[in-house]
């Protein structure tokens, strides 16, 4: 929260007109329905709490030259320079790769997925968008195709890589939520690479 506010600051301080925020669907937190950008918020972690509240300071921070854009991004996936595998679907592939198994937690709950590739094409989006369109405005980003359950995800990965097994724990994590995209779809014309 507090670099969130001392970025739009310096940001804005120093001329700069467009504000993209890297914030994350998991603000939506539970839900048995389908959320959108309208939605009541529910954080279930710090992370999510800090998503939210940050939101919230560049919202705040939109002026007539200053124009924040925040892009809650579905789960990302796929290769980066920095790759991170605590995230669901690379986990599951390098579990798959090096240990021969799929550990899959619960299973039934729903999660968004989106590749790297087209979270980038989205903040290109946000970019080149007219400042009106974009300017204290908040766009889900992911795909309609992409809304998985974690049993679901596990299996595909299981059928790409031959000899996997699948492992299910239950606990109580009940984080499940499906996300939708037409916002960003309509505002912007964006839609994920199929």
């Amino acid at each position: 929260r507090a670099a969130t506010r001392m970025l739009a600051n310096v940001a804005r301080e120093c001329g700069v007109r467009r504000f993209i925020f890297a914030s994350s669907c998991s603000v939506y937190g539970a839900s048995d329905f389908f959320v959108n950008e309208e939605s009541a918020v529910n954080p279930l972690s710090v992370y999510s709490e800090t998503k939210i509240d940050s939101e919230g300071i560049l919202i705040g921070a939109k002026t007539a030259t200053f124009a924040p854009t925040i892009l809650r991004f579905s789960t990302l996936f796929g290769l980066s320079p920095r790759m991170r595998f605590d995230l669901v679907a690379n986990l599951f592939v390098a579990r798959a790769v090096f240990m021969g198994s799929v550990t899959v937690i619960n299973g039934d709950q729903w999660r968004p997925l989106l590749h790297v590739q087209d979270a980038a094409r989205a903040c290109v989006a946000s970019l080149e968008g007219a400042a009106e369109s974009v300017s204290g405005e908040v766009f889900n980003v992911g795909a309609a195709e992409l809304n998985l359950q974690i049993g679901e995800l596990g299996r595909v990965v299981a059928r790409v890589i031959p000899q996997v097994g699948i492992e299910t724990l239950q606990t109580e994590d009940r984080r499940n939520y499906r996300v939708t995209f037409d916002k960003i779809r309509e505002r912007l014309g964006f839609s994920c690479w199929k």
